[in-house]
């Protein structure tokens, strides 16, 4: 059915162009006298009909086909990621802050390798969190265990985990005063990436395969969406 009126519609373009050509040649040949100026007027009208047909022609031939996947390719792209909860993208997850989310929230779910980094740089927010009845579920790799030593394996310095670890433990006791509102799950399995989970808005911090410094990238995602059901039954699992 599409080819259908997609043939016709170029049949018919093509002759509105043919008839803009005929009245722009009859235009010339039409003798009338100058003050009138008939001839012109036809050749005229028939120029801009064939312009205007030549140009539908192109459109019908050449650029529809292509508009109409762009259109569809931006439709669908556009459905994918308000299904999925994408909200936004932070070159460099460092440069965020976090400081609003915190104090919104009633509940914080924290995914993390041996960093201790979130907790020292939002330390007071934190406080401030845990003082008014907030709760932090925190989950962090066993230390020792066969994921931290496989860590070694691929080149980590184990100076540079035991220093981590040391930083780790010692910020989880600067909360001691907390420690009710604070559950700390020790895991050994390979957390492939770092998540914050606020009350309806999450964040994925990506974590690079080799042992080396970068800026990583943070996504920032919403509840309801797909992304969100991905993080929260990977964290569900993990405290299993």
């Amino acid at each position: 059915m599409d080819f259908f009126f997609k043939k016709n519609s170029v049949a018919i373009t093509f002759i509105v162009v043919i008839i803009g050509m005929a009245l722009a040649i009859a235009g010339q040949l039409i003798a009338t006298p100058s003050q009138i100026s008939i001839s012109t007027l036809i050749a005229n009208f028939g120029a801009f009909v064939a312009l205007i047909g030549s140009m539908n022609l192109f459109y019908e031939l050449f650029t529809r086909r292509q508009f109409m996947h762009e259109v569809r390719d931006n439709v669908i792209g556009s459905l994918n990621i308000r299904v999925s909860g994408l909200t936004d993208f932070t070159p460099d997850s460092v440069k965020y802050d976090f400081n609003k989310e915190i104090l919104q929230s009633r509940k914080i779910t924290l995914v993390f390798n041996f960093s201790s980094r979130f907790l020292r740089d939002y330390h007071a927010t934190l406080k401030t969190f845990l003082t008014r009845g907030g709760e932090i579920e925190l989950f962090v790799l066993k230390e020792g265990g066969q994921s931290t030593n496989h860590m070694v394996q691929m080149g980590y310095d184990k100076s540079f985990l035991d220093s981590n670890y040391k930083k780790l433990h010692s910020t989880i006791e600067s909360f001691k005063e907390f420690k009710t509102n604070i559950k700390t799950t020790y895991v050994d399995v390979n957390i492939k990436y770092a998540a914050i989970l606020f009350d309806n808005i999450g964040f994925m911090i990506l974590s690079t395969t080799a042992p080396h410094r970068t800026h990583v990238p943070l996504l920032k995602f919403e509840k309801p969406g797909t992304i969100w059901d991905f993080v929260s039954e990977d964290i569900r699992r993990l405290g299993e």
